[in-house]
């Protein structure tokens, strides 16, 4: 990246003030240095930012946490940037404390100025990395205009920023809802196959029954058996069958006789059937009404019914789903809260922490002034004493 042509810190003539030479905007050079320094220690970067998640995953370290102070870390920057320029070099060293604050106030400007323009980018953008913007496209173009024109170390502060919530919130949240989707479509297409009778023999064997045992339970004597509150049109037809079977046995004497005899003839056992088959001879007598037994149905089995329960399990396995993703969504947006609330929290405390910092460099400093000034004022005391002492002696 080329330099651009210093602009002279030290005036002559007039006196200024330690903000009129410290001039950020008209001195990249300065921002650079910090740029080499960052990129030569990780340990300081991570430590000034905080650590990035990609970055320890790829190198397959745990994340370091800023335990540092600020102050410190910026103190050493402006030893580190100052020092190495022949011009500030010895207005560093008349007043320290101030370039290490000035440090600190200029990356809060470029953190603000980045922030700014991730939001301007929208999600699609912020989201990316620089090698994935694509040359020519509205995004590639934006980004080219904002390094030329007022962030040329963007490509090395993206690198750093781009995973941090409270510098690129958008593209954070844009991973997030693309996430959020992922499920609802898998959600969707799970509900959809509830509407389709294709598949019914692959979705047996997903479920862990065969095909045999499938069908071979259809008959059995609790196959009608309704599912829930819900009363469809097999659970209707199997309760009708089992109120006529409760009014066979309401006649007397109903299970006594192992056969009945109908028009001459004997019935013939059903197998495996839920209803009796056989009945007792009833009296033919004139002075009793002969009642006529109902005639048994077998029963059939209904052809909807194996897709009833099918649907039935997989709406009770898709609400336990979706009562787990609903839990865990809730868990994210707490846990998503807590961790911008922490952040707010360390924000005041680091803000606390540099007003403090600077407020005792400040009294440091001044304590210093004054003993010098104490120190000058008394070898020109000395000094005059020792010229008396001379001309005494002379005289």
């Amino acid at each position: 990246m080329p330099r651009s042509k210093k602009v002279s810190a030290v005036s002559t003539g007039s006196k200024k003030t330690p903000n009129s030479y410290i001039q950020w905007s008209k001195n990249p050079d300065w921002t650079w240095t910090i740029v080499a320094k960052l990129q030569e220690d990780d340990t300081f970067h991570c430590a000034l930012f905080s650590d990035s998640i990609t970055e320890a995953k790829k190198e397959n370290r745990p994340i370091q946490k800023n335990k540092v102070q600020l102050i410190q870390l910026h103190v050493e920057l402006a030893e580190h940037t100052f020092t190495e320029d022949p011009e500030m070099k010895a207005l560093y060293h008349t007043n320290k404390s101030h370039f290490a604050t000035s440090v600190g106030s200029w990356i809060a400007s470029l953190k603000s100025d980045y922030k700014t323009f991730q939001n301007k980018l929208g999600a699609t953008g912020a989201g990316l990395e620089v090698s994935e913007a694509v040359e020519g496209s509205e995004i590639y173009n934006q980004i080219a205009s904002f390094k030329a024109q007022k962030f040329p170390w963007y490509d090395e502060f993206h690198g750093w920023w781009w995973e941090h919530p409270s510098l690129n919130p958008i593209g954070i949240t844009n991973v997030v809802s693309v996430t959020s989707d992922e499920h609802c479509d898998a959600l969707q297409n799970l509900f959809d196959s509830w509407n389709s009778d294709e598949g019914d023999e692959d979705d047996k064997e997903k479920m862990g029954i065969s095909v045999a045992d499938a069908d071979a339970h259809i008959g059995s004597p609790d196959w009608g058996v309704s599912f829930g509150d819900e009363k469809d049109r097999d659970g209707f037809e199997a309760e009708e069958e089992m109120h006529e079977e409760n009014e066979d046995e309401s006649l007397p004497g109903l299970h006594a006789s192992p056969s009945l005899t109908i028009g001459g003839g004997r019935a013939t056992p059903f197998p495996d059937s839920p209803i009796p088959t056989h009945f007792p001879s009833l009296s033919t007598s004139s002075s009793t009404k002969k009642r006529k037994a109902p005639t048994p149905d077998l029963p059939t089995a209904s052809p909807g019914m194996a897709g009833a329960k099918k649907k039935h399990s997989k709406k009770r396995d898709a609400l336990v789903v979706f009562g787990d993703m609903a839990e865990s969504d809730a868990s994210a947006l707490k846990h998503k809260t807590d961790i911008h609330a922490q952040i707010q929290i360390e924000k005041i405390r680091a803000h606390e922490c540099e007003a403090k910092e600077q407020i005792a460099m400040e009294e440091h400093w001044h304590k210093c002034q004054l003993e010098a000034e104490e120190c000058c004022a008394k070898a020109d005391r000395d000094a005059q004493l020792h010229t008396l002492q001379v001309i005494m002696a002379a005289q």
